[in-house]
């Protein structure tokens, strides 16, 4: 079963290991000081899957102070990284 991760944009999150028996992976995110003196969620976006033998993941860098930049980052990269794991050959 694989193990999906889909960022909160609205919290800090330190540097994350997660590890399996055939690689690893580290991710962490905070957001930019723009967002946190106003409040708002962070623009940038990570999804990951990752099974025991694949991984695909996503990184969208939103576009600061931009209406809604967090929703299209949060949109783009679920639907992405959806795509990229259906495409991914399996063993």
């Amino acid at each position: 079963m694989p193990q999906v991760y889909r960022l909160n944009q609205s919290q800090r999150l330190p540097l994350t290991t997660i590890i399996y028996e055939k690689f690893s992976y580290r991710f962490g995110f905070d957001r930019s000081a723009d967002s946190i003196r106003a409040n708002e969620p962070g623009q940038d976006y990570i999804s990951i899957i990752a099974d025991d033998n694949h991984i695909a993941f996503v990184l969208c860098d939103g576009v600061s102070q931009s209406f809604y930049g967090d929703l299209a980052a949060r949109i783009l990269g679920d639907q992405l990284v959806s795509w990229l794991w259906q495409t991914v050959p399996k063993l």
